[in-house]
């Protein structure tokens, strides 16, 4: 999460973040959208969604977009809206049991916490982190990736016997 382009705007430093993809996306053929994009020369993956007229932001495109969805779905509730999807991350973190610094670290939240503030500089390692958040439990068995079948990482180490 970054403003390399100059393009977007971004609430604190904490907004300055890496934050690992969890296997599902990567199962469902992100890393393959995003080669495509790195192929045709653009540096967005969606390059063809426009910001939004109200605030001017990508994200309340998605927004609009996302209300849109769950309401002519049917699935519309309410306090179920684009940014309960961070919500529902911070939730889902937390009853996989992730520590208190790593989700204030994955959402962007400043270490209120003395110790991890002034004396963790070094931080997590990606590869903990991604242990981490691939402790969410994700049923994505309904998306249909959109470049084929991939072979879900979770059975990659997996071998048929007979």
């Amino acid at each position: 999460v970054q403003n390399e382009l100059g393009t977007q705007s971004l609430k604190t430093e904490n907004s300055v973040r890496k934050v690992p993809l969890h296997n599902a996306l990567i199962d469902i053929g992100l890393l393959k959208l995003v080669a495509l994009r790195q192929s045709q020369g653009m540096n967005r993956l969606f390059p063809n969604i426009s910001r939004s007229k109200s605030k001017g932001t990508l994200s309340g495109t998605f927004s609009k977009n996302f209300g849109y969805y769950i309401s002519s779905r049917g699935i519309k509730d309410s306090g179920l809206d684009f940014h309960a999807l961070r919500t529902d991350f911070l939730t889902r973190l937390t009853r996989a049991g992730v520590p208190d610094h790593i989700r204030k670290g994955l959402m962007g939240h400043e270490q209120t916490d003395v110790t991890h503030a002034n004396y963790f500089r070094a931080g997590e390692t990606m590869m903990n982190l991604k242990g981490f958040v691939d402790r969410i439990d994700i049923n994505y068995s309904g998306i249909l990736p959109p470049f084929g079948y991939v072979e879900p990482q979770s059975l990659k180490n997996l071998r048929i016997i007979k």
